[in-house]
Parts: structure tokens; sequence; C-alpha cells
């Protein structure tokens, strides 16, 4: 199996933030005109979190897991760059796994908004700069990249907790060097046989 390696799905989840940063933003910018408020005014992070979920996060899931769980079982990022998403055995992933993988790996995004937000925004008057929450999030990413630069299958937490891997689709180059050993391989059978 050729699996992913670190920076390439670094690179890719770069990628799927900016297409995801985009719609997201057309969601946040729709919204207030509708209810009348804007989020920046609302100075509790009890009512701006469901907010944050329904905008941000929940477009955000469910993304991932659709992409994920598709017949081309990627991510926008994850094409570009050649990547794909399987089970250990390498079968596609079903919309519940790759919903399940999807929310174990925003684990700690989920958890810098609720840092950043309750009880109440960092933003607001008054409101503590520093919140503990943050150095658990920051714990997090270095155990999430550290699992994954490590590991011998490049999997990280949310891999090994839904039991599934990222894999790289052979080059062009690479299918036609496998096809030579291949063909080679069989003449040199062949040529043995009396």
């Amino acid at each position: 199996m050729r699996y992913a390696r670190l920076h390439h799905r670094l690179l890719a989840f770069f990628i799927d933030v900016l297409v995801l940063g985009g719609l997201v933003l057309l969601t946040i910018l729709s919204i207030p005109p509708l209810i009348g408020l804007w989020p920046l005014e609302v100075q509790s992070g009890w009512l701006l979190e469901p907010y944050v979920l329904f905008t941000v996060s929940l477009p955000s899931w469910l993304y991932f897991a659709l992409c994920e769980s598709s017949p081309a079982q990627a991510t926008i990022g994850k094409l570009i760059l050649g990547l794909y998403v399987t089970d250990d055995d390498g079968a596609r992933l079903s919309f519940p796994r790759a919903m399940a993988r999807t929310l174990f790996k925003f684990l700690p995004w989920e958890l810098f908004h609720l840092s950043l937000l309750i009880p109440h925004p960092v933003f607001a008057p008054g409101a503590d700069q520093f919140r503990l929450g943050f150095v658990f999030v920051y714990a997090m990413l270095v155990l999430y990249v550290g699992f994954c630069w490590w590991s011998p299958e490049r999997q990280s937490v949310h891999d090994l907790m839904t039991d599934s891997c990222v894999l790289r689709r052979p080059t062009r180059a690479e299918v036609e060097e496998e096809e030579r050993r291949e063909l080679a391989a069989l003449v040199e059978e062949f040529q043995g046989k009396p």
C-alpha cells in the first residue's frame, strides 16, 4: 500500500480549508441579515457557540464525511494531490464511519471553539485572553501530527480510532513501471518452461 505522507496530507487539508473557508464565509455572511444580529455583537459564548456549530462546524463535518465516503473517497484537496481514504482493508468508508473519522479529526478544532467562546468570547470586553483549553488544543495537535509522522502506516489518531488510512494513488510512471515488471516476470516464466 502507498501510504500518504504527512506533508501531502497537510497540504490537502490546507486546500480543503481554503475551499471550506469560501463556503463557510458565504454561510456566515448570509445569516446575520436574516436574524438582524452580527455574531461579533454577541457577548455570550453560550449563544454564539450554537451559531458557530451550525455555520462552521456542521458544514465542515458534512464536507469531509460526504467526500470521504463518496466513490472518489477523497475531498477536493485529496483529489488534487492524488490521495484517498480507505478502511484498513482498502475498502471505501461508510458514511457513519467517515463521520466518526471526521468528528475525531476535528476534536481539537471543536475544543478550540469552546475555549474561544465559553463562557464569554475572548474578543468580548474584559474577557480573559488566556484559556486553559488552548493548551489542550495545541497538545492534541502535536499528538495528531506526531502519530501521523511516526506510525508506519502514517495514521493519525482519527485514523487509528476508525480503522482507516489515507493512501496515495500511483502515478502514471509507477503504474507503467509495475506493468513492465509484471510483463518481464511473465516473459521470464514463459521462457523458463520447456
